[in-house]
């Protein structure tokens, strides 16, 4: 495993996305190495920076509960787009969440079933149910 693990790091310093998610997930959750949320948000950083729309989605949850680093409610939205216009069905969701919480941005209940809307066209169920629950407040 741990061969495995060098060599994805290679590739992340190769500037392979992808990679550094999942190095940024090891870190995240202690798996082969010690459990580093410091390093889990630089890995998901250098992910989201190198097309990787997961890392992007990854990043913006830490900003979001605060977990390993300063909860920053603005950092999470604006990661969230990045995830949201990389095709993550749950940053679309929890996009529309902030709409609608005015959680990092003003809440905004039309952009709110936007977002929601998207992530429910890719498949994301929760998001199909915060739509009709939104809808229904209407």
């Amino acid at each position: 495993m741990k061969m495995h693990c060098h060599s994805t790091k290679l590739a992340c310093e190769g500037g392979i996305g992808e990679s550094c998610v999942t190095i940024g997930w090891l870190y995240a959750n202690g798996r082969v190495v010690n459990q580093s949320y410091e390093k889990a948000a630089w890995y998901y950083q250098e992910g989201c920076d190198g097309g990787a729309p997961v890392g992007c989605t990854n990043l913006a949850i830490m900003y979001d509960e605060g977990r390993g680093i300063i909860e920053d409610d603005v950092k999470a939205v604006a990661l969230y787009c990045q995830g949201c216009d990389g095709g993550r069905a749950l940053s679309c969701n929890n996009l529309g969440w902030a709409y609608e919480h005015g959680e990092g941005t003003a809440p905004n209940k039309e952009q709110a079933m936007i977002f929601y809307r998207k992530a429910r066209n890719s498949g994301d169920t929760t998001g199909c149910d915060n739509l009709k629950a939104l809808a229904g407040k209407s």
